[in-house]
């Protein structure tokens, strides 16, 4: 009987050993996930075209059905690619090696006609070698508007988008599903620090209306405007990806939910030391939104919370605020028409600058109560007229 048991764990062991290594026993080398090892692909759901448009010097080339034979997509121009349902169109480019893109206006975009799945590894746009690739080194404005503007790419039920880069470079996905309101879910973003990568995923997914899951933003060290309207206008979706990163730059989340009407709840926001306008705007208008997040820091900066739940008519109530040190701005109309907010607690040490809580509380309760720090008066004219202030006891 022992002897039965232990070939039974042994069994068990053999089988455990490809999953519990990321390393080839034999080789060494890296077990690429499959995802990785299909280029990027739009699958046609129905008859239509596919357009490139390319105005860089990097010269795509594609290929139709896993044909080896390749036709290409020169820059400087436009190629239109007729499908039938069914037909799988596979792309590839070197922008690694050939990138002419500096600004916005250099750049690669695939549109639709018709309904296309789309999946693969968005690193076959960037060099051969793409299923190991992880870094976007060097090669700004990478994907900049890839697919802006294509409403008709939809997830696939069972392959997945890939974006591997943990290395990123300065508006590398800027605004690169903007626009398509068709997809349902977003690709998974791994990449854990964003340092000095200037608006890396801003406005990425702006304008996705059907979007109703929201990647894992792993990052902790953030950079100036990162999350800059990434989920703008997203309609549908209904929950906040988790936000740990403890090390903000200006404008790092502005406007990262606007108008996102179906959010209810809001992430944990666990920085002390905030930045230069960082939550700007940040759940404007969102009007499902229900609870807001703790706040913690205790030494503000300029428009830091600066219209952050600007018309949020569902949130039934404010955070706490506890800093003591605050700056020009910071909570400028932050609860503007939040019209179920009826107690605040606010005990900085400079309200009397009018401009620190102009229309904090604009459009709240018509009655309310604030609590204060007794060493504080807080400005005339800058609460509802039926509200009452009492110091801390």
């Amino acid at each position: 009987m022992q002897s039965k048991k232990t070939l039974n764990l042994l069994f068990i062991l053999i089988l455990m050993i490809p999953f519990s290594s990321c390393k080839n026993a034999a080789t060494g080398e890296e077990n690429i996930p499959y995802e990785r090892t299909i280029p990027l692909t739009l699958e046609a759901i129905e008859d239509g075209k596919i357009t490139i448009s390319n105005t860089s010097r990097t010269v795509v080339w594609y290929t139709l059905d896993n044909d080896e034979t390749r036709s290409y997509a020169q820059s400087s121009g436009s190629v239109y690619i007729y499908v039938y349902a069914g037909e799988k169109v596979s792309f590839f480019a070197n922008i690694s090696e050939t990138w002419g893109g500096q600004s916005n206006t250099d750049y690669i975009n695939i549109n639709c006609s018709a309904d296309c799945y789309v999946y693969g590894n968005i690193m076959s746009l960037f060099c051969e070698n793409f299923k190991s690739a992880k870094s976007l080194e060097n090669s700004a404005y990478t994907f900049t508007s890839l697919f802006e503007g294509n409403k008709h790419i939809k997830n696939h039920s069972q392959k997945k988008l890939c974006l591997p880069a943990t290395r990123l470079e300065e508006r590398c996905y800027y605004r690169m599903f903007y626009g398509c309101s068709s997809l349902t879910s977003a690709p998974e973003l791994p990449a854990t620090n964003l340092t000095e990568k200037f608006e890396c995923y801003r406005e990425m997914f702006s304008g996705c209306t059907s979007l109703t899951t929201a990647p894992i933003l792993p990052a902790k060290k953030l950079c100036i405007s990162c999350y800059r309207g990434m989920f703008s206008g997203c309609t549908s979706l209904t929950t906040a990806p988790e936000l740990p990163a403890t090390t903000l730059e200006g404008y790092c989340y502005e406007r990262m939910f606007w108008e996102c009407s179906s959010l209810i709840n809001s992430p944990t926001l666990p920085a002390t030391i905030l930045a230069y306008g960082c939550y700007l705007n940040m759940f404007f208008r969102c009007k499902s939104l229900i609870t807001a997040p703790i706040l913690p820091a205790t030494k503000l900066e300029e428009r830091c919370y600066e219209g952050m739940f600007y018309d949020c008519p569902a949130l039934r109530n404010a955070p706490d605020l506890l800093a003591t040190q605050l700056k020009k701005d910071c909570y400028k109309e932050m609860f503007c028409d939040c019209k179920l907010i009826n107690y605040l607690k606010c005990l900085g040490l400079h309200p009397s600058e009018e401009e620190n809580v102009y229309r904090i509380l604009s459009g709240c309760s018509s009655t309310g109560t604030l609590v204060k720090d007794k060493r504080v008066t807080w400005p005339d004219g800058s609460l509802p007229s039926g509200w009452t202030i009492v110091d801390e006891q």
